[in-house]
């Protein structure tokens, strides 16, 4: 009995040793990834104001989730835009991710979901789709 307690205990030990280094570099891993926050809009010139994500060598972002997409109103008419949506350039121009919701809430996704999008190095340019008003914003990890 004396003998099984003693395993037992040096289970226990061994357990609760690998928990602690599990949560020191999860903290450690926390310390160096941050959320962040970015803003694409269309002002009420209708003129576009991108966001802008820099990326350093060696990192990367992730995690990317929408926390509000509006359309805004058509420019000329007035008229509110029922199809929204926002696109991510490369600083060559290119398209990286797509992101389209038509009137009827059917998502476009070319690029796949949002939340598995991994940006490497580099700088990128968030354009929201639709008019006057239109506004994203994304958060992301870093």
């Amino acid at each position: 009995m004396h003998h099984q307690m003693k395993g037992l205990t040096l289970k226990f030990n061994i357990m609760k040793k690998l928990f602690s280094l599990i949560l020191l570099l999860f903290f450690i891993t926390s310390l160096y990834s941050q959320n962040s926050t970015v803003t694409a809009k269309i002002d009420g010139d209708c003129n576009s104001q991108p966001a802008t994500i820099s990326i350093a060598n060696g990192h990367s972002a992730s995690g990317f989730t929408i926390i509000s997409l509006a359309s805004g109103n058509n420019c000329n008419s007035g008229a509110k835009f029922t199809d929204k949506g926002f696109v991510i350039k490369n600083s060559s121009g290119n398209i990286v991710y797509k992101y389209n919701v038509n009137a009827k809430g059917i998502i476009y996704i070319p690029n796949g979901e949002l939340s598995k999008l991994k940006l490497g190095a580099g700088i990128y340019y968030i354009y929201v789709d639709g008019g006057s008003g239109a506004s994203l914003t994304l958060n992301f990890r870093m």
